[in-house]
């Protein structure tokens, strides 16, 4: 199947179809949209009985958050930013939620949010006919819908279900025709250049039935869906999303395109989508995208998103570069020299640097080298990855200290202030109670610790035979065709000691020989100098475009960058590097938390 024909007909965006063609290539001979419209459409209750929904609400938010932030979904006056209104405060269902559910009304109806009761077939009909009162020649406007959806194979219309629908009164449901048909005839009424509905409804390919008419101008009528025509569309767990919205939110806030457009790589949308399939943790229906041209006049073009400032990488682009390239060659190649699949139960890290925040990325650096190298899946929905473990005084025992931390979590009334039961109910969590979950519940345990010599060092010894003789006893005994299917344990010691050199082998002594597990020594962190960003700015730029970071071609830039303006050399923290990296990218707030969370926190991710 060639991509020209899928671009033809609109054809489901799936694994199964072949892409035989290079990408649509994009066409920057198109004058530029003037203006952004948004139309956002998510109903989680009904008045006439239907199903609940647990998430579009949630997901269309996330939506809008992007598109608002990243994309030039802007207000044209900060009026109407100040106008907006949070969800959280007129429904109670919200009420817990921990960030702001804006409501946009915007008074030139730029942007517009219709959530839940507002979304009645008479607002969404009338906040059609108002768009189309001001769009222009060349805006494009975006309909977004998440809720209910409905196909009528008697009559072969697609129909969407708004707040106020009637399961048996056919004229409260709203024909996806009506939408579009509002829009038609481009070539005399010159009105919306581009229009794009994404709908995340079941059967929502159904609306796409029907035949195009093909003109030779430049303007787009396209839909996007989360369904074939016979196909249910997975709501989701409560808070989880659905799959499609996860995938259309993390695709349009991490492509590295400033003028993305799915049909020029729609490898990422598919790609994304099947992923979150398989993340859902309760089975859902089977579901195929699929993205054509609406059965209306259309044109040759297709809808094109803008970010807004493209001079800037996005957080997740960054640290992406960042995680792979800045520094850490002595790191990997340890990792290379020593880690071995065959003993890799258990797996005993230390290292050695000057802040926990450094050795967050480390072990993020460690965990994405394993999934590469070994293929071990890491995944914070199936490890138990518990809070740092503090180590205060060198008169501290740390099967003591672990045990308090255990108990302050656990529910299990076995566990024990004794080293057996503490080993026994940590292994417990190795293993999976369901089959998806097979070889993927990793147990991961860090020790901090800024204080002692070699009093701390011979705790740490001490600790790490007595748990790995218990260890790989109990796993001595497990039967052979068990052990593929449990999760790895780490351990993970961090030493934070200012001035101190790192861990060496005569801190470990006990470990005569070569040990049945892996036990390594990472080599000590040091500061990020000249070479490191070189290094790191070459990579960058074979996988990304951004022009700020381009530009630390020119020596000047760079140093001034660093502050140290025309000096060559420099060295500073890593934690310093992406301060002054982010200060010079002009990240505001929102995005530089982005960024520093998706780096250092390993609830947010562990690679």
């Amino acid at each position: 199947m060639k991509l020209d024909e899928i671009k033809e007909q609109g054809l489901p965006l799936t694994r199964t179809v072949g892409l035989e063609t290079d990408p649509v290539e994009p066409d920057r001979k198109r004058e530029p949209v003037q203006n952004y419209y948004l139309l956002a459409i998510a109903v989680d209750e009904y008045k006439d009985g239907l199903p609940l929904l647990n998430n579009p609400v949630r997901d269309t938010d996330n939506l809008v958050k992007v598109l608002t932030d990243i994309y030039r979904f802007k207000a044209a006056r900060p009026e109407e930013d100040a106008a907006r209104t949070d969800l959280r405060t007129a429904d109670d269902r919200y009420k817990d939620f921990k960030e702001p559910i804006w409501v946009y009304n915007d008074s030139d109806h730029r942007r517009t949010s219709l959530y839940n009761g507002a979304a009645t077939w008479q607002a969404i009909v009338a906040k059609i006919k108002a768009i189309r009162k001001v769009i222009g020649e060349d805006d494009a406007l975006l309909i977004y819908f998440a809720g209910h959806g409905l196909y009528t194979k008697e009559n072969g219309q697609y129909y969407l279900m708004c707040s106020d629908s009637q399961k048996a009164n056919e004229q409260s449901w709203l024909n996806i025709k009506t939408i579009f048909e509002y829009f038609d005839n481009y070539k005399d009424n010159k009105i919306c250049r581009d229009l794009l509905l994404v709908i995340d409804a079941c059967y929502s390919g159904s609306a796409m039935t029907g035949n195009s008419q093909q003109q030779t101008i430049d303007f787009s009528r396209h839909m996007l869906s989360s369904a074939m025509n016979d196909q249910l569309a997975g709501d989701g767990l409560p808070e989880r999303g659905s799959a499609f919205a996860n995938a259309f939110t993390y695709y349009l806030k991490n492509v590295g395109d400033d003028y993305p457009n799915i049909m020029r790589d729609p490898r990422a949308l598919i790609d994304r989508f099947d992923m979150e399939q398989r993340l859902q943790r309760v089975p859902g229906p089977e579901q195929e995208l699929f993205f054509g041209r609406l059965p209306t006049d259309t044109g040759t073009g297709f809808f094109e998103f803008e970010k807004f400032d493209k001079d800037k990488p996005q957080p997740f682009t960054l640290k992406e570069s960042l995680v792979n390239h800045l520094d850490f060659q002595a790191h990997r190649a340890t990792l290379e020299e020593i880690y071995k699949d065959t003993k890799n139960e258990l797996n005993i890290i230390t290292s050695h640097g000057y802040s926990e925040d450094l050795h967050r990325l480390a072990n993020k650096i460690t965990f994405r080298w394993m999934k590469n190298r070994a293929r071990l899946d890491f995944d914070l929905d199936y490890c138990q990855v518990f809070e740092p473990v503090k180590i205060r005084s060198v008169a501290d025992d740390l099967w003591q200290v672990l045990y308090r931390q255990l108990k302050s979590s656990s529910t299990d009334d076995g566990l024990l202030e004794d080293q057996q039961s503490i080993h026994d109910h940590l292994f417990k969590l190795l293993k999976a109670d369901k089959k998806e979950y097979e070889g993927k519940t990793h147990v991961i345990i860090t020790f901090y610790f800024t204080i002692g010599g070699n009093e701390t060092m011979a705790l740490i010894d001490r600790f790490c035979v007595e748990f790995s003789k218990l260890f790989m006893a109990e796993l001595a005994n497990y039967p052979a065709e068990e052990k593929t299917k449990l999760g790895r344990m780490f351990i993970l010691f961090s030493d934070e000691r200012q001035g101190a050199t790192g861990f060496s082998s005569s801190d470990f002594a006990s470990f005569s020989g070569t040990p049945p597990f892996n036990f390594i020594q990472i080599s000590p962190f040091r500061g990020i100098n000249e070479n490191h960003v070189i290094t790191w700015k070459n990579e960058f730029a074979r996988t990304a475009q951004s022009r700020k970071i381009l530009a630390l071609d020119d020596w000047a830039i760079l140093s001034a960058m660093m502050g140290v303006p025309g000096c060559k050399e420099f060295t500073c923290g890593y934690e310093a590097f992406v301060e002054k990296l982010t200060d010079y990218c002009g990240y505001n707030e929102l995005e530089r938390t982005i960024l520093v969370k998706q780096l250092f926190d390993f609830q947010t991710s562990l690679i």
